[in-house]
């Protein structure tokens, strides 16, 4: 009966939360028609919109030209005209840390684009970044990072129908269309520079008062050249009525021609690619297999991204241009595009076109209330589409600046509290911050003229659903600035949790910041009717039977010659396999003749099924670091060091990821991705708290005492919700003491020695004494909310922050794992785990020279590295393949810094051996570690007792395995370390 009604309770809240929020929903909104948006310089350097304000100058200043000849180079090259690629004059190439130093003199004060003549020839995904100063200083916030866009064209043949270029697509071994790959194009390219968030759609502008003044342009990437140098005036663009007037004489084209968007010339970034949409009116489409016949709206998001066409138009005249468009992400709120035609923007209204809300596929003609016609020179021309943010753009920096206030007042709230949410307590903010309710207020203020704004820019008069979170941010703001001194105990309200103010904007940051579109078709046209953008109910049922029906009889196998063909299981998503079947079809079996066919393997443990029912594969891969071990030691496994290559094939991964993958003497895996572990920390926090990152665990604790007093602390992996504390997270203790997991004989723990106990002292008095979270359930959400403004995690966390925390994005870094300091020689001893994944070979193999083959092409620097970059060049930046090859891992499209310093405590990677018994040693060290910090039991004695059960465990697995007999050691069980690694390395060398 208790039951039910708890049910009923709960099901009459939850229809009231979903009822109150139809009702916020269906709200009236009164548009507010201007909104310059909300920006302070309190906390920061100036943002470039007020920047801009501060320097509203429109009066026309004479062009003033550079060229490379005359700049001040610095690490820069200058390169003559034989080495120019093309350009016919000398050109500068940067790479990075190199700067260049122009001197200019101005006649008069005016503001400035600043446009050069470059090409990119790096390997970096992105486009190049760059600082800029002027004299000495950056003049905004943006200058610290600013970029020019790149090129990247289609690697695959094309034909010619007439009025654009239609791609041949390869085809995989089921015939369906090739996702292509991207290349750049390693093209002159004429254009300013941008923020690096795109917030603006045209070039930035920079104000020069008249005199003398020097410009240093720092390049933040590799492989950028430079030519010539042009700063103008902003041109002022003609409204649609004064272009339309200027060819009033021109003839209106009365024809229709339709293009096919997926055939598009260039694109600004490799991440935008193609889909295989299966419905009835999108064209080409088949019922067996997949065509290529969109522009994927997931991919096509980021402000800046652009897609460009060819198009070849019959004659000269005015032309109406259409899109069959899919955007349903941003519910009841547009997706804006800028519209060039042969580079240019024709007219003020095409500077940020909206695409509204579609569920499904749509058509929209470029206009306002009547269709709007462009001029099309006869023969090619090229229209180009750029995601744009710049009708958001008010409302991202009114949340950015409202964040930024939230944070500052939460840490002075904190400072004043100590953390402490006593609900019994009485507090008198108002006294200390004597400003709050009104500060609050003001930030629902402008975050209300966000909201109505937000509608006014969409055409809307009814509340949005995408923009609610604003009005939800907004409301709870002034509630809490009526109640100013409860606030300390509503903390969860204002920036901690899923229900506070600084969640609700963050939320709604992330999903403004995307812009997604998807399109099919592409017209050109006069008045006539469009094709109909969907297939009709009959229409669509009768495909999707056939659909339905033909999906059972799909065939996948492929006909290759047993003898030369190995069988891969890969535990990996559909999109990974598919792109390394298409690498190894292309690439390796080419070139070897061997061939290889992967299958998905979901589950790991089919391989033990399949080691029992002797149909194993030749190699595995994507199973974990302890799976080979475990097949090894059961002899079913292929020992890897005696093939040749085995040296030169390891020399390219850190050492420590090799020791879970050695029994006895062989090597049994091969670490295929590659996890790291390292500090995480709020600059903002810490630049106001204005303490240094800790680089020891002395200085950790050192460092408690004023976290505790503000309410923050420090997270380490230990403090995980999981009360099993695996060993990858209590071994780099011991590791970094310098105390040995097992005895020397290899049977029996030695966790008791004096450094083990240390390792322990360690590990549990940071809870008991310096008051770490025993349990904390999210990370990542504590260190958004600034809850955990410093702490210790993984490259999960690290493509988090980087993808889906846009609130503190240039507001936090990384830093070496802390360390112990060694006695004897004072260097900080950083060692962390080294998480793997691995590939393997089955010793019931009969092709286990073709299988090593293969593994040492597949991790090889140039396939790792290709791998990695196609991989995110298909399906986005947050597809990161952390490669286990160091080289490879050394070029993945990172900020340099964060590079380095990952690549640095990968030095200090070091695994805990796989060891017969050795889950229970994991297991016995948790359960010390808990009944110390959670039971308060005595140190040595729970330590005693550790051991006692461990090596009971150890024992009697070793028993199992040969090692001993009757309690008596037969033979010694030789673990492996780093010095074991590399002995066996500088062996082979030596052997050479």
């Amino acid at each position: 009966m208790k039951t039910i009604k708890k049910i009923t309770i709960v099901s009459i809240l939850l229809v009231g939360f979903f009822i109150a929020r139809a009702l916020l929903v269906k709200d009236e909104v009164q548009p507010l028609e201007q909104y310059d948006g909300f920006t302070t310089n309190q906390w920061t350097e100036n943002k470039y919109s007020t920047y801009r304000q501060t320097y509203d100058l429109s009066s026309p200043s004479p062009t003033i030209e550079i060229t490379p000849a005359e700049f001040d180079l610095t690490g820069a090259n200058l390169l003559n005209s034989a080495n120019a690629r093309g350009y016919g004059s000398p050109v500068i190439e940067l790479n990075r840390m190199n700067t260049i130093r122009i001197e200019i003199t101005v006649n008069s004060a005016a503001l400035y684009q600043i446009y050069v003549d470059y090409m990119y020839i790096g390997t970096e995904l992105f486009s190049p970044k760059f600082g800029l100063t002027i004299d000495g200083e950056y003049p905004f916030y943006e200058a610290r990072q600013l970029t020019l866009p790149i090129v990247w064209q289609p690697d695959v043949e094309m034909s010619h129908n007439g009025f654009q270029a239609e791609y041949l697509f390869q085809k995989d071994r089921y015939n369906n269309d090739v996702q292509p790959r991207s290349e750049n194009a390693e093209i002159w390219l004429h254009d300013g520079f941008y923020d690096a968030s795109f917030y603006t759609a045209s070039p930035l502008e920079f104000y020069l008062s008249s005199g003398t003044h020097i410009i240093v342009i720092e390049s933040r990437n590799d492989g950028v050249l430079l030519g010539n140098m042009t700063l103008l005036n902003k041109s002022t663009l003609s409204t649609y009525d004064e272009y339309i007037e200027a060819y009033s004489n021109v003839e209106k084209y009365q024809a229709l021609i339709q293009l096919e968007a997926e055939f598009l010339k260039e694109k600004s970034d490799p991440s935008i690619k193609l889909f295989a949409d299966k419905k009835k009116a999108s064209t080409p489409t088949a019922l067996k297999t997949s065509h290529l016949n969109a522009i994927d709206a997931y991919t096509w998001d980021e402000a800046g991204r652009s897609v460009s066409w060819d198009v070849t138009v019959p004659k000269a005249g005015l032309y109406q241009i259409s899109f069959k468009y899919i955007q349903y992400r941003l519910v009841n709120i547009s997706s804006f595009r800028t519209i060039k035609i042969n580079g240019e923007i024709p007219f003020e209204e095409m500077t940020a076109f909206g695409f509204p809300y579609a569920q499904d596929w749509k058509n929209v003609t470029l206009g306002n209330e009547q269709p709007y016609w462009f001029y099309f020179n006869e023969g090619v021309n090229n229209l180009s589409l750029t995601a744009t943010i710049e009708p958001y753009k008010p409302i991202l920096e009114t949340i950015e600046t409202v964040m930024k206030e939230i944070t500052q007042l939460s840490i002075e709230i904190q400072q004043l509290t100590g953390g402490n949410t006593d609900a019994y307590r009485d507090w008198d903010l108002v006294s200390f911050i004597p400003d709050i309710s009104s500060d609050l207020n003001l930030w629902a203020d402008e975050l209300e003229s966000a909201y109505r704004y937000g509608h006014s820019i969409n055409h809307r008069s009814k509340a949005s659903a995408e923009l609610l979170n604003l009005k939800l941010a907004y409301r709870q703001l002034r509630t809490l600035a009526q109640k100013p001194n409860q606030i300390p105990n509503q903390m969860t309200l204002l920036s901690e949790g899923s229900k506070s103010v600084a969640q609700y904007l963050g939320d709604i940051l992330l999903r403004l910041s995307e812009q997604p579109l998807g399109l099919e078709k592409i017209y050109l046209s006069g008045d006539q009717r469009l094709p109909r953008p969907r297939a009709n109910f009959f229409e669509n049922t009768i495909h999707a039977t056939q659909l339905f029906f033909l999906s059972f009889n799909q065939d996948y196998v492929v006909s290759s010659d047993p003898e030369k063909t190995i069988d891969v299981w890969v535990n990996r998503p559909r999109a990974n396999i598919d792109l390394m079947q298409k690498m190894i079809d292309e690439l390796y079996t080419r070139e070897s003749g061997i061939h290889v066919n992967l299958s998905l393997m979901p589950n790991p443990t089919k391989l033990i099924l399949s080691n029992a029912a002797n149909i194993e594969p030749d190699v595995a891969m994507g199973v974990s670091s302890e799976t080979p071990y475990n097949f090894a030691i059961r002899n079913a496994a292929q020992d890897l060091r005696i093939f040749e290559g085995y040296e030169a094939l390891v020399s390219h991964f850190a050492k420590g990821s090799m020791i879970p993958y050695v029994y006895e003497d062989g090597v049994y895996g091969l670490p295929e991705t590659q996890d790291f572990y390292v500090t995480y920390y709020r600059t903002d926090i810490f630049s106001i708290i204005e303490s240094d990152i800790p680089d020891t665990w002395q200085e950790v604790t050192a460092l408690m005492p004023q976290l505790r007093r503000m309410g923050m602390n420090y997270y380490v992996p230990l403090s995980s919700s999981n009360a099993y504390k695996s060993m990858q997270i209590t071994a780099p203790f011991y590791y970094q003491n310098q105390a040995n997991l097992y005895q020397a004989n290899g049977i029996y723990t030695d966790i008791d020695s004096t450094a083990g106990i240390e390792a322990m002292r360690l590990m549990t008095e940071l809870f008991t004494i310096h008051d770490l979270p025993i349990a904390t359930a999210n990370f990542y959400n504590n260190f958004r909310y600034g809850l955990l403004p410093i702490g210790i995690s993984n490259s999960s966390t690290y493509l988090q922050l980087m993808i889906a925390a846009p609130e503190i994005k240039g507001n936090w870094n990384i830093a070496l794992y802390p360390g112990v300091v060694d006695p004897v020689t004072n260097e900080v001893l950083r060692y962390s785990s080294a998480p793997t994944s691995a590939t393997m070979i089955f010793k019931s193999s009969d092709k286990k020279e073709m299988a090593f083959d293969f593994l040492s092409w597949w991790h090889s620097t140039e396939i790792q590295t290709q791998f990695s970059n196609d991989i995110q060049k298909m399906f986005g930046k947050e597809y990161m393949w952390f490669s286990s090859n160091l080289d490879a891992l050394a070029s993945l499209p990172i900020d340099i810094n964060h590079k380095s310093v990952i690549l640095e405590q990968l030095n200090w990677a070091v695994s805990a051996p796989n060891v017969p018994g050795g889950y229970y040693l994991e297991r016995e060290i948790s359960n010390a570690w808990n009944k110390i910090v959670i039971s308060d039991q005595n140190l040595r004695s729970t330590v005693d007792e550790a051991i006692k059960n461990a090596n009971r465990e150890l024992e009697r697995k070793m028993a199992e395995f040969g090692y001993v007999q009757n309690g008596v050691i037969v033979k010694t069980y030789p673990i492996p370390t780093l010095s074991t690694i590399d002995a066996w390395l500088k062996e082979r060398d030596s052997d050479g």
